[in-house]
C-alpha cells in the first residue's frame, strides 16, 4: 500500500490529477476483485482488513474476523487502524511460529464487542512458549531484533490509553490473547 500511495502521491505534487485518478480507479477495481469484501462500518477499518486478509492468503493462515467498527463514539478509525495492524502482524508472527503445532493451517481470530460504555478488540492466534518478561510498560518485552521491532505494543498501549483503555495479553490453553479497551463515552 505505501507503494501505491507514493506513486499517488508523487503523481499528484508533479501535476498529473488525472492519471494520479485513473491509478487509483484501476488500483481499486484491482483490489475489489482479488479480495472478498469486507464491511465492518468504516472505510479505513475495510481497507486494513482487506490488506491484512490477503497477507494472512499469502501466509497460509486463516483469518477469522467477526470485527465491527464502533460506530456512533468518538473513536478515530486512524487510531483503530494502528490497533489492528498491530496486534494481527504480531498474531500473524505468532501463528507462524506456532505452525508445527497445529493441525491444517493456523487461525488467527478478530472480534470486537460493546458493552456499555467499553469497546473491545480481541485477537487469538496459536502460541506455544512462554511470554517475554514484562517491562516497564507492563507489557511483554520484544524478543525482536532490529530497529523497526519493539513499538508495536508499545504503540497500542498509547492508542489504547488515549480512550482511558488499555491492554490485556494472556495465554491460555495454546492460544495467546490480546484484548483492547478503549472507553467510548
Amino acid at each position: 500500500m505505501g507503494n501505491h500511495l507514493m506513486l499517488v502521491e508523487q503523481l499528484v505534487h508533479r501535476g498529473c490529477q488525472e492519471e494520479a485518478a485513473e491509478y487509483l480507479k484501476d488500483w481499486k477495481e484491482q483490489l475489489n476483485q482479488a479480495l472478498p469484501e469486507i464491511k465492518t462500518g468504516n472505510p479505513v477499518t475495510d481497507v486494513v482488513l482487506a490488506e491484512k486478509q490477503r497477507k494472512a492468503g499469502e501466509l497460509g493462515i486463516a483469518l477469522a474476523c467477526a470485527f465491527a467498527y464502533p460506530q456512533g463514539t468518538r473513536i478515530n478509525a486512524f487510531d483503530v487502524s494502528i490497533l489492528l495492524s498491530n496486534a494481527l502482524d504480531n498474531a500473524f508472527e505468532g501463528a507462524g511460529r506456532a505452525r508445527d503445532n497445529v493441525p491444517g493451517p493456523p487461525v488467527v481470530r478478530l472480534r470486537s464487542w460493546r458493552r456499555k460504555n467499553a469497546y473491545l478488540i480481541e485477537v487469538r492466534n496459536p502460541f506455544w512458549g512462554a511470554l517475554a518478561p514484562e517491562g516497564e510498560n507492563g507489557l511483554p518485552q520484544s524478543t525482536k531484533e532490529g530497529r523497526e521491532h519493539g513499538f508495536g505494543l508499545a504503540n497500542m498501549q498509547r492508542v489504547a490509553q488515549s480512550y482511558y483503555g488499555d491492554l490485556e495479553i494472556r495465554v491460555e490453553e495454546g492460544q495467546f490473547v490480546l484484548t483492547v479497551l478503549l472507553m467510548v463515552e
